[in-house]
């Protein structure tokens, strides 16, 4: 959707997605990778709205915690995610510096789940 220029269906959607994937991360940490994809595509399109930069940074450093944690244990997968996930931090954007032109990302009902957010241990393991 966001290529084709849809940017509210394109924040549904990845909005969406980070709730399934994380229900999905509840039921089986092995569906954590999946999770930290869909919470990146979540922040990509924050920052591509301009909009949102307070939700997108926190799922951008979520997903970035996430594949440091996962590069440990299996670099050869994992390294290439972190490598994009920390090309949209903002320690490597301008892109953070703020909205151009103020719009509201959906509010509330866009912020990853509670869970997401307090979840911190980002490791593979059956039963974490």
């Amino acid at each position: 959707m966001s290529e084709l220029g849809r940017w509210d269906e394109a924040l549904a959607l990845s909005n969406e997605a980070v709730t399934i994937r994380w229900r999905l991360v509840e039921a089986n940490p092995l569906y954590l990778p999946d999770f930290a994809a869909s919470s990146l595509a979540y922040g990509r399109v924050c920052v591509n709205m301009q909009a949102n930069f307070a939700e997108a940074l926190e799922a951008v450093t979520e997903v970035v915690t996430i594949y440091k944690r996962l590069t440990e244990q299996l670099p050869a997968v994992f390294a290439e995610r972190l490598f994009a996930a920390t090309r949209l931090s903002p320690m490597s954007s301008t892109d953070w510096a703020g909205p151009s032109r103020p719009q509201n990302c959906g509010g509330s009902s866009t912020r990853l789940p509670a869970a997401a957010r307090t979840q911190g241990d980002g490791c593979l393991q059956e039963g974490s």
